[in-house]
């Protein structure tokens, strides 16, 4: 047996192998010292219009808006949708935008369990969760795989109330052959530096109601109509007009330029994304003590994320360890019932069992399109030393 790294022994890697990594080559450098060299680097211009008609026609959706985060995606769905004065159910094992968005909407959250196999919203307790004042629910595709759609649009139908997914980790993944952030009313998606399309800071809203649509490019331009006037062919000695109340969300074309480039070879990092997976999967898959991520049959995800599941009493040490080793391992969300914000609205520890269960047991590995094949070898490698450390000393 190999002596561990944090026990004095030598480590699989010298240099760290961090959890991610964007995959960016020369066409992002290029695409974006094109923009600013043309001196158009504000928002909203040729740009990011080519990327907002990229986007939907991968997506096979009617409207794309291109934002500057996924949070500002979410307030302008809700209020596109007019989802104001209620609930809104999110799951709580999510980042707290999911939850917190709905605030300034007079919206206060609801949250709801997550399966433990995928994390995503568990389907009874959602149901459970609804009442008279709920109008939305938020399902958040976790690491990529797809929440039980079919269930939660039926149930949501029933109810009357609107279903905007949390894209944020899916771009590229599918429900029943379906892209992901199509499959309900609305859906939101995120360009951040950790996503599978990045370019540093990133949104968009993606829909196939025209009304919504129109007014989220209101919403997005300080309330202003420039959307429509940009669109006027003689605009010599005229401009667009304020409309309504509105924010400063529009995105820079520098970073669309990097997004355009970026969706060009998506389904490339995806692929290679899924062949770090299959190969975690087989050899991973071998091992006592942890398990491999689940994968349902309606689901093809993008690999957004892998994580293992680990026994909890050894959870903080495996990531330890493996950092010791060379590997980036780590955690990935808090329950949103354990963090201060959510206390004011009663939510406690020990509310959610499956939630804390995922946050207890869960370990991230790297995986990004970038990684060597020795890359993925020397992470097998290192989880199977600490593996076959802990089942000696058990």
């Amino acid at each position: 047996m190999e002596k561990l790294a944090i026990y004095g022994g030598k480590a699989v890697r010298k240099n760290t192998l961090w959890v991610l990594r964007p995959y960016f080559g020369k066409e992002e450098t290029q695409a974006a010292s094109e923009v600013i060299k043309s001196c158009i680097v504000e928002g909203g211009n040729r740009i990011s219009r080519e990327f907002e008609d990229n986007l939907a026609k991968y997506l096979s959706v009617k409207h794309c808006i291109f934002l500057n985060s996924c949070t500002a995606a979410l307030k302008l769905a809700l209020i596109a949708t007019k989802c104001f004065n209620g609930e809104l159910i999110s799951p709580a094992y999510t980042f707290t935008s999911t939850a917190m968005v709905g605030l300034q909407n007079k919206l206060i959250p609801r949250l709801a369990d997550v399966e433990y196999s995928t994390a995503n919203l568990d389907v009874q307790d959602f149901e459970k969760r609804i009442n008279k004042k709920t109008k939305v629910v938020i399902p958040v595709h976790f690491a990529g795989h797809a929440c039980d759609m079919d269930n939660i649009n039926n149930i949501a139908a029933e109810k009357d109330i609107f279903v905007i997914e949390d894209a944020a980790h899916a771009i590229g993944a599918s429900y029943n052959g379906k892209k992901l952030g199509t499959v309900s009313d609305i859906g939101c998606f995120s360009f951040h530096a950790t996503k599978n399309l990045v370019c540093g800071e990133g949104g968009a809203i993606v829909t196939n109601d025209d009304k919504w649509a129109e007014k989220v490019h209101v919403l997005k331009e300080k309330g202003t109509s420039k959307h429509a006037f940009a669109k006027e062919k003689d605009k010599l000695g005229k401009t667009f007009d304020a409309v309504s109340a509105g924010y400063s969300f529009i995105q820079s074309d520098i970073l669309a330029a990097i997004a355009l480039e970026q969706l060009k070879k998506l389904d490339k990092m995806n692929k290679l994304r899924e062949d770090h997976a299959k190969f975690y999967n087989k050899k991973l898959s071998k091992l006592d003590l942890i398990e491999t991520p689940t994968v349902k049959s309606y689901t093809k995800t993008n690999w957004h994320l892998y994580t293992i599941k680990v026994p909890k009493e050894h959870k903080d040490f495996i990531i330890q360890a493996l950092n010791k080793e060379g590997i980036n391992a780590n955690i990935h969300y808090r329950p949103l019932n354990m963090h201060p914000l959510y206390h004011k609205f009663g939510y406690k520890k020990g509310d959610f069992p499956n939630a804390e269960k995922v946050f207890d047991t869960y370990v991230r590995l790297p995986i990004y399109p970038g990684m060597t094949k020795k890359d993925c070898q020397d992470v097998v490698h290192a989880v199977e030393k600490v593996v076959n450390y802990l089942k000696e000393k058990i």
